[in-house]
């Protein structure tokens, strides 16, 4: 659920879990792991803040378009290139 949040410019809200360590904390708000009056400072904060929650917007676009279809798409294009010259150095040392 974060990236579509974060697509829309939607300040992020969460426990600090290791679940979701790999969200950056310039597109979130994280509260600490499973304490709910933590979980509502947060909420608050962010609800009750407009330029707060305006600040998340561009960083939140951001970290969501790293994992859009082009993102993606370039690295496996760079993994694969990668693959490929492994095998071929592979090869190279078998034959010599």
């Amino acid at each position: 659920m974060p990236l579509e949040f974060a697509a829309f410019g939607k300040a992020l809200v969460s426990f600090d879990i290791e679940g979701l360590k790999w969200v950056p904390s310039q597109a979130s708000r994280k509260a600490k792991s499973f304490d709910i009056d933590s979980l509502a400072e947060q909420i608050l904060a962010v609800g009750g803040n407009p330029s707060l929650r305006d600040s998340f917007i561009p960083e939140c676009r951001n970290f969501a378009r790293g994992y859009g279809w082009n993102s993606i798409a370039h690295e496996y294009a760079d993994f694969c290139q990668q693959v490929l010259v492994l095998e071929n150095l592979r090869k190279s040392e078998a034959t010599a």
